[in-house]
């Protein structure tokens, strides 16, 4: 019985401060999202500041995962978690300030704010997972990756889902949603002063801020693995397309079937759609696969995506996107069982920086 309440006692303030910064950054990004497109008449614009938001939001990861990993070796992991937790409480109030002024200002303060989140969530997440493997002893870290990883997805869809929420419920008052989510960030920064302090891993560590090395040594890594790169490939397509879906069905929600900003809920329906799909398409290709995923399994790609080319409704759009989420399920459960097949340690290092 103490074992299980030690257990809880130093994971649940880890899980929450997790969650809570992956929750702020997706709710976050679906209101600068909401707050654009509700003063754009163009299709063209709002692609366009889709794909911006896209770019502010992946670069940090793209520029400064050395950084990241150099801050987590030669300092104390949980006072990089509270240093940068803090900084997250204050990029969220300027980004209240971001959305209160939209109008006045445009849509560049909030990719300002959206990059700034994201270089938090690039600092946080190394110091994050490599506290764990000090905070638990090693029988334990597959049951807290389990957790991490579930709540972690369900924080990415309810962060999607909580900004159409909250846009439904404030209207036009998004500022007020800047401060909610100030507000969670506040509590994750407390959940962390409960976290155990631990010494730093590498107090003489360097740090090689030429990204481009590394990613080409991650590149000659792959060369001569080939069911490794093929996953590595496959990962990247799935993850590309996925993106590429997420940027157009807005576009498409609000030009091809007619969803203005007071339609924000069915906006979200049809965002939520393929993430629902695809956490069933993952379950049942493991359960059908029983420990053995193959090209086999994988469900043919265009009949899934036609019926968006010719759906004028809501219902069967949100039907034909949990269709093609259920489809990815299966190639991302057989990727992520090729990708396993190798040992964690050796492999964790080159296949990052493929992966971004």
């Amino acid at each position: 019985m103490r074992n299980i309440t030690g257990f809880k006692r130093h994971l649940i303030p880890l899980l929450l401060a997790q969650t809570l910064t992956v929750f702020n950054d997706h709710c976050f990004k679906t209101l600068a999202v909401l707050a654009a497109m509700a003063g754009s008449q163009s299709s063209s614009q709002d692609a366009g500041f889709l794909t911006m938001i896209l770019v502010a939001y992946v670069l940090p990861f793209i520029l400064l995962a050395e950084p990241a990993g150099f801050f987590a070796d030669r300092f104390s992991k949980k006072q990089v978690l509270l240093v940068t937790k803090a900084a997250e409480f204050f990029f969220l109030v300027l980004g209240s300030i971001a959305l209160a002024n939209t109008e006045k200002w445009g849509t560049f303060p909030l990719l300002g704010v959206m990059f700034l989140l994201a270089l938090q969530a690039t600092l946080f997440s190394p110091s994050f997972n490599g506290l764990l493997p000090e905070t638990f002893r090693e029988h334990d870290l597959s049951r807290v990756n389990g957790y991490v990883g579930m709540f972690t997805f369900m924080a990415i869809i309810g962060g999607a889902a909580g900004g159409f929420l909250l846009k439904s419920l404030l209207g036009p008052q998004l500022y007020l949603s800047g401060l909610f989510l100030a507000g969670l960030s506040a509590l994750g920064l407390l959940c962390l002063f409960f976290a155990q302090w631990h010494k730093p891993a590498n107090r003489e560590r360097s740090c090689e801020w030429n990204f481009l090395a590394k990613y080409w040594r991650g590149m000659i890594f792959f060369r001569g693995r080939r069911p490794l790169l093929l996953s590595v490939l496959g990962e990247a397509y799935f993850v590309a397309f996925g993106t590429a879906v997420q940027l157009v069905l807005m576009i498409y929600g609000k030009y091809s079937l007619g969803l203005s900003g007071e339609d924000s809920l069915s906006l979200g329906m049809l965002q939520l759609a393929p993430a629902f799909g695809m956490g069933f398409g993952c379950w049942l290709a493991g359960s059908a696969s029983r420990g053995k995923v193959e090209l086999g399994l994988c469900i043919p790609e265009p009949p899934c995506l036609f019926p968006h080319g010719i759906s004028r409704s809501i219902r069967s759009s949100c039907s034909s996107c949990c269709l093609s989420g259920f489809q990815a399920g299966f190639l991302c459960c057989r990727y992520g069982r090729i990708s396993s097949r190798r040992p964690t340690r050796r492999l964790a290092a080159p296949y990052l920086p493929m992966q971004t």
